[in-house]
């Protein structure tokens, strides 16, 4: 966490990548009143994510707020980094599968997996790169 905080005005954009649920979430979890000013931003490139990711194999994930999406949550890192550090985007990448095999993904599909949320990542800064979230 300090070696974040002493770089957080040079990082455009924070990701986490957990499993399993097939979810691309965003800030704000601990509470569904209140949205981040990106908010918007962030819901079109989950979307381009969504989208690409569902392309490559036909697996489906939700995008949105982690409150509205998944359940109300607090001390997720992306809240942190987003809320308390100012960093423009962040988000979770929650990975397959949506429960039959939970946390122990069998093997033939970690790299099925790994393809599809590549696909989503690289869709995901392309929609970043073009709303001007990041200058690379």
């Amino acid at each position: 966490m300090n070696y974040f905080v002493s770089v957080k005005d040079k990082v455009n954009a924070y990701l986490s990548f957990h499993s399993y649920g097939q979810y691309i979430l965003f800030p704000y979890g601990h509470q569904n009143a209140e949205y981040s000013e990106n908010y918007y931003d962030m819901m079109e490139m989950g979307e381009a994510a969504a989208v690409a990711i569902y392309q490559r194999f036909g697996t489906p994930y939700e995008f949105g707020t982690t409150a509205d999406v998944l359940y109300i949550a607090s001390g997720s890192s992306p809240d942190w980094a987003h809320g308390t550090h100012g960093t423009p985007v962040a988000a979770t990448f929650e990975f397959r599968d949506n429960g039959f095999y939970g946390f122990i993904l069998p093997p033939e599909q970690i790299i099925p997996n790994a393809m599809e949320v590549l696909d989503g990542l690289v869709a995901f800064v392309r929609k970043g790169k073009e709303l001007g979230h990041f200058n690379v």
